[in-house]
């Protein structure tokens, strides 16, 4: 966490599943298709698309912070 999601323009592609919106602390606004560049924060709302194997691999890597492309 604090760190982009992504660098150079691409998603990350550690997890093969999709992020769609992101939504900040503290009932903050909806972010639709968050860029690259997108700080995830501890405890934002992360509403992603994929498998439920790619759903938990995007879990364990925003616990861990690596979602970094």
């Amino acid at each position: 966490m604090g760190r982009p999601d992504g660098r150079g323009g691409r998603r990350p592609r550690c997890c093969g599943g999709q992020l769609l919106v992101v939504r900040r602390p503290r009932k903050g606004p909806f972010l639709p298709s968050p860029p690259p560049a997108t700080v995830l924060e501890p405890g934002s709302t992360l509403i992603v698309f994929g498998t439920p194997q790619q759903v938990e691999r995007l879990d364990r890597a925003a616990v861990v912070g690596a979602l970094t492309g």
